[in-house]
């Protein structure tokens, strides 16, 4: 198993940049095409955003990987019960906008037409 430590690939306590967000999306994917199975280590982040997680993990369920391949390789540690929240929802919007993004698209427009 990879230990991936977020800290050390962000250089930050602080997970809040989409830079920072792309750093860590390419080592997961990287790690993830070499079939590896990741321990993903939130220890030393003090805060982080929800595009952060976004830009990062959710966009890697976009269809390039098998869903319950990715929610089997990636095992999270590090997070108390309120952030491993915020990350379930993030992984459930992403896999509901990646697997119908055109009704996402289509609701955007909608909106943004009002």
């Amino acid at each position: 198993m990879t230990q991936i430590l977020i800290r050390d690939i962000i250089q930050s306590p602080l997970a809040i940049s989409s830079g920072d967000a792309e750093k860590l999306y390419t080592k997961l994917r990287e790690e993830l095409k070499c079939n590896n199975q990741i321990e993903l280590s939130f220890d030393g982040i003090d805060d982080f955003i929800s595009s952060f997680l976004n830009a990062s993990i959710g966009k890697l369920y976009n269809k390039e990987f098998d869903y319950n391949f990715l929610d089997q390789s990636i095992e999270v540690k590090g997070l108390d019960t309120s952030d491993m929240n915020i990350f379930s929802k993030v992984i459930e919007r992403a896999k509901s906008y990646y697997t119908n993004p055109h009704h996402f698209d289509e609701v955007k427009n909608e909106l943004n037409n009002e």
